[in-house]
């Protein structure tokens, strides 16, 4: 048998009446992928890759979308596989593995090398980095940042519209306390788990003149 792990199918008097009976039952869904909760997981992270794409290039969510399946299916997880690995068994192929005689006719050949030497760099960094990690995560304790008012702060927002930012702000800290924030413009405070600093440096966009009077560039800035 198989379903989801809804609070009728993982009590333990159905679970006990499930092993009496000696059933092989697994929590997951058979006919219905769409309402597990991996595939939940894996569309909020859609979601939030989209959003944040939207944000910075202003595209059509449709044509950002294989850029977000690409991060998401590179991206290491938990175990330090990422999902084409573990379906396909090696790392992905962002750089393509060139013969010598299709290597004749580019005219970038340095570069193509370069950076197929810095990808298995970077592989090789990465579990470096994880290993210490894991040694260094027993030693190291969590520590919350400090609020003190007038300081700018993010505020998670619960109910986000579809590809918006589910950060709000930066609000203004009032009040605060070991828990709780109490920000100017909002009546209820706010736990501490819901908030986030805000950088000092505000981000704006500069214009400069090109040759071609037709033409600007823009660039981000920071002040």
């Amino acid at each position: 048998m198989g379903s989801n792990k809804g609070p009728a199918f993982i009590t333990k008097v159905t679970q006990s009446i499930v092993k009496a009976l000696r059933v092989t039952w697994k929590l997951h869904c058979v006919y219905r992928p769409q309402s597990s909760g991996q595939v939940e997981r894996m569309n909020r992270t859609l979601k939030e890759t989209l959003t944040k794409l939207k944000l910075e290039t202003g595209e059509n969510w449709v044509s950002l979308l294989p850029f977000a399946l690409l991060r998401a299916r590179c991206t290491p997880y938990i175990k330090g596989l990422t999902p084409f690995e573990i379906m396909f068994g090696r790392p992905p192929p962002l750089l393509p593995h060139l013969r010598e005689e299709e290597l004749a006719r580019l005219s970038t050949q340095n570069l193509l090398k370069s950076l197929q030497a810095l990808q298995s760099s970077a592989t090789s960094a990465q579990w470096v980095v994880r290993i210490l990690r894991e040694e260094d995560a027993p030693r190291s304790s969590p520590t919350q940042p400090a609020f003190s008012p007038g300081d700018l702060i993010w505020v998670k927002r619960h109910d986000p519209g579809s590809l918006e930012p589910i950060w709000g702000g930066p609000y203004q800290v009032g009040l605060s306390t070991p828990t709780t924030i109490k920000v100017t413009g909002k009546r209820h405070w706010i736990h501490r788990t819901q908030v986030k600093k805000a950088n000092d440096s505000v981000e704006g966009w500069r214009v400069q003149k090109t040759r071609d009077q037709l033409k600007v560039r823009f660039t981000r800035c920071s002040s």
